[in-house]
C-alpha cells in the first residue's frame, strides 16, 4: 500500500501566510503565493495528463489509478492551502499514441513535477508550506518508483 505523504502534523499550519487587507503583503508571503500558483498549475497539469492517458489508453487505467488517487490529493491539500488560482494548470500536453510512449510522457511530466516540487520547498519562506511541498514531493517520488516502465501485456 503506498500514502500519499499529504498529511502533517496537525498542529502546523501548511498554508502560505495569506495577506492582510489593507496591508501590503511581507515579501516571503508574496513569494510563498507565487510558489503556490506555479506548483497548482504543475499539479494541475500532471492530473490532466493522467486523466487523458487513461481515457485514450485504457489497458494503462489500472496502472495509473494510483497516480490518478495521488494528483487528486495533491492538488485538494494544494487547494486547501491558499488562495483560488486562475485556471487548471499549464497547458497540458498530447497523450501519445501508443499505450507505451504515452506511459513514458506520463513519467517523464511527474518527473519534472517532482524536481518542481521539491525546489519550491526549497525556496518557500513558510516552514509549514516547505514541509507540504516536500511532502507531495516525496509522494510523487514514492509514486513513480512503483510506476512500472513498460505497459502491461
Amino acid at each position: 500500500m503506498l500514502v500519499t505523504g499529504c498529511d502533517l502534523d496537525p498542529r502546523a499550519d501548511p498554508a502560505p501566510p495569506a495577506p492582510t487587507t489593507g496591508a501590503p503583503a511581507a515579501p516571503d508571503e508574496d513569494n510563498d503565493l507565487l510558489i503556490l500558483d506555479e506548483v497548482r498549475a504543475g499539479v494541475g497539469t500532471a492530473l490532466a495528463l493522467v486523466e487523458e492517458t487513461r481515457r485514450r489508453h485504457p489497458s494503462l487505467r489500472a496502472t495509473l489509478r494510483p497516480l490518478l488517487v495521488a494528483q487528486r490529493a495533491h492538488e485538494a491539500e494544494l487547494a486547501s492551502a491558499g488562495r483560488d488560482s486562475e485556471g487548471r494548470g499549464d497547458p497540458t500536453p498530447a497523450v501519445r499514441r501508443g499505450p507505451a510512449g504515452a506511459l513514458a510522457a506520463v513519467r517523464l511530466l511527474e518527473s519534472r513535477l517532482e524536481r518542481r516540487l521539491t525546489d519550491a520547498s526549497v525556496r518557500a519562506g513558510s516552514g509549514g508550506f516547505a514541509r507540504l511541498l516536500a511532502s507531495l514531493g516525496a509522494s510523487l517520488g514514492q509514486h513513480l518508483t512503483l510506476l512500472p516502465q513498460a505497459p502491461p501485456t
